[in-house]
């Protein structure tokens, strides 16, 4: 989740084992830094030596090696971190870096601003392109040319206490759960937990974030962009309205949800580690953080978010990788070859993309961090890297695979971004609302809905510039 346009990207830097958050500015570079030997490009999200030395040290091992093994290309490290504040006026100012990251949320206002370069030539060339995923394809594209280089994603779901689930006799036969398929069944399960074990049946934050994969189940939408680029606030509507009864239905008609409706997803992860909760939304980083406060691995489960009356959808999220506009073929190229050795996912699987994925296995296991759960992948199933990446997690699984089975099924499922603009701001405001019909037990839904988009449009999206 990006928790805020206003604060920078946390990007990655090498093969996910370094996450480093550094400030910093873009240097100028010339257009071309090509001399028919050499090219020159600038990688930004270079962690600062004064901010981590360590992370930077790594960095920069890297890029050395890179270096001896590629001496056609000369690495110039930036600091530089995506920020919607700055990025606009250095992408005028032609002070971006060759190549950098950005959040997905950040994806289409860059490709309708044409700071981009179309790396669709080099992709194709370099058999990467008809690795990606469709999904992920659609995003990056428009009018025939691609814009931005998938790294990673994640996808929503609903984590299962697996020790509650057992209780309640709500495990089948082949070792799935018994696990809710739409928000009706969501009731039914947190229902027939409650009454079996008397522990909560659901537990979730007033998050405007997780309610908007429900209200888009339910055809709602948040925002819309008008023919003259202006934003409107939507989500007043019928079907927005009927998802906010339906969450707070979960408190005051079914009574599923914990006691304390307005506690932090923390204080979830704690109910939900120590039994006292059965279903909670997660993604596995989520989840993985339950074994602070003791949750066993093997009491792990997860499914896919359930279906609306209208759509199965749920929200997805990750990073982007851009070249600037401007740059050469050939140090889109060199951008590419960078990519392909050190970014977090691997394009081709050398040896040392394996030895990485082992790594950082390894990693997750001592770390207790769940190995096993697979979020969507930028990439096709039959990507090379890709299946020895999930081929090699399922062999060092952590967590029972027929607990989480239904979770790494991908298919039939829609995955939606976050809104482009005001993102934090609109998460704030449907918390807001979540509050007040948890906290008011006769509150108006449509009234609570009404006003609050009257007063985001006027606070927020009339001074979007």
């Amino acid at each position: 989740m990006i928790k805020s346009l206003k604060k920078p990207a946390v990007c990655i830097c090498i093969l996910s084992l370094l996450l480093a958050e550094a400030a910093g500015c873009g240097k100028k570079s010339e257009k071309n830094n090509d001399d028919g030997n050499v090219t020159v490009i600038s990688v930004g999200d270079i962690p600062s030596a004064d901010i981590d030395p360590e992370a930077n040290k790594i960095c920069m091992k890297r890029i050395s090696d890179f270096e001896k093994k590629h001496p056609e290309i000369k690495i110039e490290p930036d600091t530089y971190v995506f920020s919607p504040d700055t990025y606009a006026a250095m992408a005028e100012a032609e002070t971006l870096p060759t190549t950098y990251h950005l959040p997905f949320t950040q994806a289409k206002l860059v490709i309708d601003m044409e700071y981009t370069a179309d790396v669709a030539g080099v992709l194709k060339k370099e058999g990467i392109y008809e690795q990606i995923n469709d999904t992920i394809l659609e995003k990056i594209s428009k009018d025939g040319k691609i814009y931005l280089i998938p790294e990673s994603c994640y996808d929503s779901g609903i984590a299962l206490n697996m020790k509650l689930f057992r209780e309640s006799d709500m495990v089948n036969e082949d070792g799935t759960p018994k696990a809710p398929t739409t928000w009706e069944e969501l009731v039914e399960t947190a229902q027939k937990i409650k009454e079996k074990t008397g522990k909560d049946g659901f537990s979730m934050p007033a998050s405007g974030w997780r309610f908007m994969p429900v209200a888009w189940s339910f055809g709602g939408e948040f925002l819309e962009q008008t023919p003259d680029g202006k934003w409107k606030a939507v989500f007043d509507s019928p079907e927005v309205t009927e998802a906010l009864q339906y969450i707070k239905d979960l408190k005051w008609k079914y009574k599923v949800l914990q006691e304390n409706a307005l506690i932090s997803t923390d204080d979830i992860n704690q109910l939900f580690a120590s039994g006292e909760t059965a279903m909670m939304f997660a993604e596995p980083g989520q989840v993985s953080k339950c074994t602070i406060y003791g949750m066993e691995l093997g009491d792990v489960g997860m499914i896919q978010m359930p279906a609306g009356p209208k759509k199965h959808v749920t929200l997805m999220g990750g990073t982007y990788s851009a070249v600037r506009k401007g740059a050469s073929e050939k140090e889109i190229e060199a951008v590419i070859t960078w990519l392909k050795e050190t970014s977090s996912l691997g394009l081709v699987l050398s040896d040392e993309v394996k030895n990485s994925i082992e790594t950082q296995t390894e990693l997750d296991l001592t770390s207790k961090n769940i190995v096993g759960a697979d979020m969507i992948s930028p990439w096709k199933s039959d990507n090379p890297v890709e299946q020895y990446r999930k081929q090699l997690r399922q062999e060092k699984a952590n967590i029972n695979l027929n607990y989480v089975k239904l979770y790494n099924d991908k298919s039939n499922i829609e995955f939606r971004e976050e809104e482009p603009v005001a993102t934090n701001a609109l998460y704030r405001t449907l918390g807001d609302c979540i509050q007040e019909i948890w906290t008011n037990e006769n509150a108006d839904c449509a009234a609570v809905l009404k006003q609050a988009a009257s007063d985001f449009q006027k606070n927020h999206l009339d001074n979007l510039k």
